[in-house]
């Protein structure tokens, strides 16, 4: 099993030459694309990348990395951050952008792997769920879903945070008698609601922090 002392380091060493990769929308997708440009341009690979936010899109274009095109290009490997996964590598994405970009790029890429900091898989996931939702009619919205735990609209300096397609996020703390996966159904089944956090059959693989390092394992 190989092991590297930082999450970045293990996950450049899964970029391949002439492939096309994509970042899930995140603080985390943002830091870690500059240190994955250093080493495109570096290397001098033919890498092309599938910007899932205005950020990413702009990190691109200054150091001149080409962008992929979904409708055109078929993705080789999709990385996605979360800090809650379980040991059938379900996950829940809290730290995005748009989780309706984040999920067509779960389910079109070749493959997906998971980085998290934790040490080990865990037995469940975090019942904190978030849920992108439309501006309209957004007080009925988050009324429906406070009928599933306790509903926080998303605020930055006091004004709604807003996704890449316009949207809103909501923060659900989903009560313990909901099992996740009839959540994820029971909730998209609420008008309103566009995409939600919860990831199950999706990632191919995930990232540990163990004591030797950072190292890859499968379900």
């Amino acid at each position: 099993m190989l092991y590297t002392k930082s999450l970045d380091s293990l996950l450049i060493r899964l970029i391949e030459d002439d492939s096309i990769i994509a970042l899930g929308s995140s603080t985390y997708a943002e830091n870690f694309i500059k240190k994955l440009a250093l080493h495109i341009n570096t290397n001098e690979l033919i890498v092309k990348i599938l910007p899932t936010s205005f950020k990413i899109s702009k990190l691109l274009q200054e150091y001149k990395i080409p962008a992929a095109d979904l409708n055109e290009d078929e993705i080789d490997l999709a990385i996605e951050f979360s800090e809650s996964v379980d040991k059938s590598l379900n996950f829940v994405k809290t730290n995005t952008t748009s989780l309706i970009r984040d999920k067509i790029i779960a389910s079109s890429a070749l493959e997906l792997i998971v980085a998290t900091h934790l040490e080990e898989l865990e037995k469940r996931l975090s019942r904190l769920i978030p849920v992108e939702i439309s501006g309209f009619g957004i007080k009925k919205t988050l009324l429906l879903l406070d009928q599933f735990g306790k509903v926080r609209l998303r605020t930055k300096k006091k004004l709604p945070v807003k996704t890449e397609s316009g949207n809103f996020l909501a923060d659900v703390l989903i009560d313990k008698i909901h099992d996740l996966q009839d959540m994820d159904y029971e909730l998209k089944k609420i008008p309103g609601v566009v995409e939600t956090g919860l990831f199950f059959g999706f990632a191919d693989k995930a990232v540990l922090k163990k004591k030797k390092g950072y190292c890859i394992v499968e379900s």
